[in-house]
């Protein structure tokens, strides 16, 4: 039953009650890998499994999904990560919530009037 609260948007105008699971398929550009990195408000570091996805669509976008393991787990995400190989079509799941937007070649950079 959907939600009768007010839906507010937040910063980037994206509603702050968004649909609780977003959804992206894709193929693999490359094997997957695992990496370690710091994560929580005590920065333990734990094992990632990364995968880098090509989403078929205007432009070919690339999206990098990350899945965390528990500290003690890097067996577990090691032996994932083996079985996620280039060209293998895959489909990942998360909060969209917690999506980022990474531009990492923009051609312009402006400061804005309020905060010169």
């Amino acid at each position: 039953m959907p939600s009768t609260k007010p839906i507010e948007p937040d910063l980037f105008e994206v509603p702050t009650e968004a649909p609780s699971r977003l959804q992206i398929t894709g193929v693999l550009i490359r094997d997957a890998e695992v990496r370690m990195k710091a994560i929580g408000a005590d920065d333990r570091p734990m094992p990632v499994l990364c995968l880098d996805i090509r989403v078929p669509g205007p432009g070919d976008r690339t999206v990098h999904a990350e899945q965390a393991y528990p500290a003690a787990s890097r067996f577990a995400a090691d032996a994932q990560a083996l079985r996620f190989r280039a060209g293998a079509q895959v489909t990942v799941a998360a909060d969209p919530r917690l999506m980022r937007l990474n531009l990492p070649l923009v051609e312009e950079i402006q400061l804005l009037p309020s905060h010169a």
